[in-house]
C-alpha cells in the first residue's frame, strides 16, 4: 500500500494528529495477519510525534473509536492487540494530555482511560449532525462517562481557556437546534 495520509499541524498551544485508518488497515476477519488499523510505522510516527510535542493537549483525529471498549463495528477495539500496544507505549513514554476525536457512530458520547494513577486518555465521539442517528446507550462502553451519551442530530465543541502552563479543555455538545446537552472540562495537568 502507498505512504497513506497522516499528518499534523499546530493550532495555538495544541497539536493536532491526523491518522489514517483505511490505508494500512487489516481486517479483524482476515485469517492470516494480525488485525491492525494503523500499522506498525503509522504508530511508530505518532507516538513519536506525540513525544516531540510539547503541547498541553495534542489531539489525535481518527475515524473509529479509540478509548471505548466497545469490540464492535469501526471501533479500535476490534483491533485488540494493536490498541493495547497503543495505550501501553503512551503510558509507558509518558505521554500525556492526549485527546481522541472520534465519529462514524450517528450518536456523541464521551470517554475516558486512565492508563496509570495522572495519565488519563480521553475520546470525544461526536457525530449525526446531518446524518441520521442511533441511541447507543445500552451498548457495553465501560469507559463511558455517565451523561454524555447523545442519540439525536448534535454537533460538538472543543474550548481552551486558561494560561499556557495551566490549560483546560472544555468538551460540549448541542443538539441541531444549539441547546446546551452536556459539558465537561479536563485541566491538561490532570491528563
Amino acid at each position: 500500500g502507498g505512504a497513506g495520509i497522516t499528518t499534523q499541524f499546530r493550532f495555538h498551544d495544541v497539536d493536532f494528529f491526523l491518522m489514517d485508518n483505511r490505508t494500512f488497515r487489516v481486517n479483524p476477519d482476515n485469517a492470516t495477519r494480525t488485525p491492525k488499523m494503523l500499522g506498525d510505522a503509522q504508530l511508530d510516527w505518532l507516538i513519536s510525534a506525540l513525544q516531540y510535542s510539547k503541547a498541553p493537549f495534542k489531539v489525535v483525529a481518527i475515524g473509529g473509536q479509540v478509548v471505548s471498549d466497545f469490540a464492535a463495528y469501526e471501533n479500535f477495539a476490534m483491533f485488540e492487540e494493536e490498541r493495547a500496544t497503543l495505550f501501553s507505549r503512551i503510558r509507558d513514554e509518558g505521554i500525556h494530555g492526549v485527546v481522541f476525536l472520534t465519529g462514524d457512530r450517528h450518536s456523541s458520547e464521551l470517554s475516558a482511560l486512565e492508563v496509570q494513577p495522572g495519565q488519563t486518555l480521553l475520546d470525544f465521539t461526536c457525530s449525526a449532525l446531518t446524518s441520521s442517528t442511533y441511541d447507543h446507550s445500552g451498548e457495553p462502553n465501560h469507559n463511558r462517562l455517565e451523561g454524555t451519551i447523545i442519540g439525536v442530530r448534535n454537533y460538538g465543541t472543543l474550548t481552551l481557556t486558561g494560561p499556557r502552563n495551566d490549560r483546560v479543555m472544555t468538551f460540549r455538545t448541542h443538539d441541531a437546534n444549539g441547546q446546551l446537552l452536556w459539558e465537561r472540562s479536563f485541566a491538561a495537568s490532570d491528563l
